[in-house]
């Protein structure tokens, strides 16, 4: 069971950093990329959108999987009940982590975008 649990924890993170790789190098307006309204307005928008999605989300990816093995480790009595109750809240952990990382590229692009217009 605890395998079945590692597993679980490792999909988000690798998920994440696929992703990553995937839009590092991808053309304005293609099917792969981080794709918000403010990197769909030009296409120096898409690229630098591009550059920071790819950092940040690789970084992430590494980070979720890392606290979320050692979410796991830090269990002191790794029953089954115990140890998918902390898989579910380490998976939220991991969500809401992601969720955070694509706010702050989305942030960082809009005020990249109002630097490099004035």
């Amino acid at each position: 069971m605890t395998i079945v649990c590692y597993l679980l924890l490792l999909i988000a993170p690798a998920l994440t950093i696929l992703s990553a790789m995937q839009s590092k190098g991808a053309a304005f307006g293609a099917k792969n990329g981080f794709k918000c309204p403010t990197a769909l307005t030009a296409e120096k928008a898409w690229v630098h959108a591009q550059k920071l999605a790819s950092s940040r989300l690789i970084a992430g990816g590494v980070l979720m999987a890392v606290l979320g093995i050692a979410f796991i480790l830090a269990l002191p009595y790794p029953d089954t009940v115990s140890l998918l109750m902390c898989t579910g809240i380490a998976l939220g952990i991991q969500i809401i982590a992601l969720m955070i990382v694509m706010v702050s590229i989305e942030m960082s692009l809009q005020s990249h975008m109002k630097l490099s217009v004035k």
